[in-house]
């Protein structure tokens, strides 16, 4: 294990030889789950179900891995943010007397159909739905899980994680790729409801697919500016090492297919946001001046983009155009923002429960709003279902997210600032910030975050903004997961320093050092002295 360890590059061998606990396997094997079977864009369908039961042992094992992990501010802080965000589904669910309950803000209408139908009010919750409040809520199980699985990594960890996000993405760039070449009825599709004229890989809706793209483009970046920094420091060592050149030819190749399947999309959002995500992940190589002078933001630019286009030119162009040819107006995005908005002043400060948009919308919406061949799942911006959904309390979840992103963003930005063990931990982090706002950016017009694959991605992003437990601490977690075996093939109780106690702390007190004597201080002086040989006893004769 040893010697396979040291012939990989220095940046793999940590991370793999820090993974023997299993933990590790088991956070990458949950979030590749949740890429691969939380398409959907709205809760009920059975890969969902299915994901949220395959998630439940990470999230599980990382709450119990929590107990026992020292709670910095940084970590409590984020922990609290997400104990309120399952906070707010849980009190919508909690049931009200009739009086209250018919005082609410909009139920009239509820209150009225139930006199009509000649039914007593009983005791009701908030939420107008609680079966989609029901839905909603154990949809946030798989990113919990992810987020607390990242939390809960070391450093080395988390770079091969990012790694393993770059693969997954890569793959369903290429299975976007296959069902495009298949035509409308590939069997690669694997929705029912989709955009069957454009890749969307393991996603039912081509927008969030186009997410999930320009998320891989930053991280992307990122190692390639590693990739450079590593050639860079081998040229002026005088060191020759194919570590960085291997690194740089993966990471080019992720980007240019990520960017080319990018503009297979013709996602308008996921075009605008990709060009987006290519400036702002150039600035890495402003925040890190190691990367060196020969691999500059506008070459490395420049190659991919024209090498995607190239190689695109003849599928994409003419759809690119014209989709962009078409009136934003007429999907109809505006009219859901109105109805959406008149619907959320009526229902303040309460809201109408989370999960409960598609009755609720079709209960107000106008006639004269109705598109034919329609139907409206979503109001097509995160931020105002969120403030119809839950209310205040919503919107005061928002604010204190965007307060914490701006202080990591703060943090993690200022040159001044260490982040992690390596250069590329600083590199993820800045990448983690940048994913994030394109995201928060991209729910302005459209709902990625209603699928759990982009929450897992969100939820990974944030949990590289907190600071990864101390190699000590995870060794400990990892050590008091199995067992320790004896030579002879048995098992045997942990020394107190597996169990994190100091070992005289458990043998008892310890005597203190005699005075006058000076102890060696290296393992050198620490050695034994030989002893000198003896001279052959003098021949005497007793007699």
């Amino acid at each position: 294990m040893g010697s396979a360890e040291a012939r990989m590059p220095r940046i793999f061998g940590a991370a793999i030889a820090h993974a023997h606990g299993g933990f590790f396997y088991l956070a990458s094997v949950t979030f590749i789950l949740c890429l691969m079977l939380g398409g959907g864009t709205r809760g009920g369908f059975l890969s969902d179900t299915v994901l949220q039961f395959l998630s439940l042992p990470l999230l599980v094992t990382a709450l119990w891995r929590l107990c026992d992990l020292p709670k910095s501010q940084d970590r409590r802080c984020v922990l609290w943010l997400v104990g309120a965000v399952l906070f707010l589904p849980l009190l919508q669910l909690v049931p009200l007397p009739p009086a209250i309950w018919s005082a609410l803000p909009g139920r009239a209408a509820a209150v009225e159909a139930f006199g009509l139908a000649g039914h007593d009010l009983g005791w009701m919750p908030i939420s107008l739905s609680p079966a989609g409040t029901w839905l909603a809520l154990l949809g946030l199980v798989p990113p919990l899980a992810v987020f607390l699985g990242t939390l809960l990594l070391t450093y080395p960890e988390r770079r091969l994680l990012s790694l393993v996000f770059l693969a997954a993405a890569f793959f369903s760039a290429v299975l976007g790729l296959l069902q495009l070449a298949q035509g409308p009825s590939s069997a690669l599709r694997f929705f029912a409801f989709t955009n069957v004229a454009d890749p969307v890989g393991f996603f039912a809706n081509r927008n969030h697919f186009a997410a999930l793209l320009y998320s891989g483009v930053v991280f992307a970046v990122a190692w390639a500016l590693d990739a450079a920094g590593r050639i860079q420091q081998s040229r002026k060592a005088r060191r020759p090492t194919t570590e960085g050149l291997v690194l740089l030819i993966a990471a080019a190749t992720v980007l240019t297919v990520l960017i080319c399947v990018q503009l297979m999309t013709r996602s308008r959002a996921g075009l605008g946001l990709t060009v987006f995500a290519i400036a702002g992940a150039s600035a890495l190589f402003f925040a890190r001046p190691k990367a060196g002078a020969w691999l500059t933001p506008s070459r490395l630019v420049l190659s991919v983009v024209l090498a995607a286009g190239a190689l695109s030119s003849q599928v994409v162009f003419h759809g690119i155009i014209a989709r962009f040819a078409a009136d934003p107006v007429e999907d109809g995005r505006l009219r859901y923002a109105r109805t959406t908005i008149e619907a959320a002043w009526a229902n303040l400060p309460f809201g109408t429960g989370v999960g409960s948009f598609v009755p609720v919308y079709a209960g107000v919406e106008q006639p004269a709003d109705l598109i034919a061949n329609v139907f409206v799942n979503h109001a097509h911006n995160d931020l105002l279902e969120f403030w119809l959904e839950g209310g205040v309390l919503s919107a005061a979840l928002v604010a204190a997210w965007a307060g914490w992103l701006a202080f990591k963003l703060l943090t993690v930005w200022n040159p001044r600032v260490a982040w992690g063990q390596e250069d590329i931990d600083g590199s993820l982090a800045r990448a983690a910030i940048l994913l994030l706002l394109l995201l928060a950016a991209h729910s302005v017009v459209d709902y990625p975050l209603r699928t759990s694959a982009v929450m897992s991605v969100m939820a990974m992003a944030c949990a590289f903004l907190v600071e990864a437990p101390e190699e000590n601490s995870a060794r400990r977690l990892r050590s008091r997961d199995r067992p320790l075996e004896r030579g002879d093939g048995g098992t045997t109780r942990r020394s107190p320093q597996a169990l994190g106690r100091p070992a005289a702390a458990a043998a008892g007190p310890v005597m203190p050092r005699p005075p006058n004597i000076v102890w060696p201080d290296s393992t050198e002086e620490a050695r034994p002295r030989q002893r000198p040989e003896r001279s052959p006893p003098l021949d005497r004769d007793f007699s």
